[in-house]
């Protein structure tokens, strides 16, 4: 009996402590950045929306927007960038 015990609760731990070394999510933050407490009024979450709308775009793949792209370049940024998709290598 007690053979059985150990190992189901080391699972039971394992799974308990699993979330707390999950990696952090990208995108919106809990609570907008606020405190856990705070309720987030649409004009602050509107705010926050705006102001991090373009957090993850590369405009002209890394380039100045006057910068004419190569198709060398551009392959060497997907290539580099493939990852960060969904669906992409991980």
């Amino acid at each position: 009996m007690t053979k059985l015990l150990f190992p189901f609760s080391m699972a039971a731990t394992l799974l308990a402590a699993t979330p707390a070394f999950a990696a952090p999510t990208q995108g919106r933050p809990d609570n907008y950045g606020y405190a856990k407490g705070h309720r987030v009024t649409p004009a602050e979450r509107k705010r926050w929306e705006e102001a991090h709308r373009k957090d993850h775009h590369d405009d002209n793949y890394g380039f100045a927007k006057n910068h004419q792209v190569t198709p060398a370049e551009r392959k060497h940024w997907e290539e580099a960038h493939r990852q960060d998709q969904p669906g992409g290598r991980r």
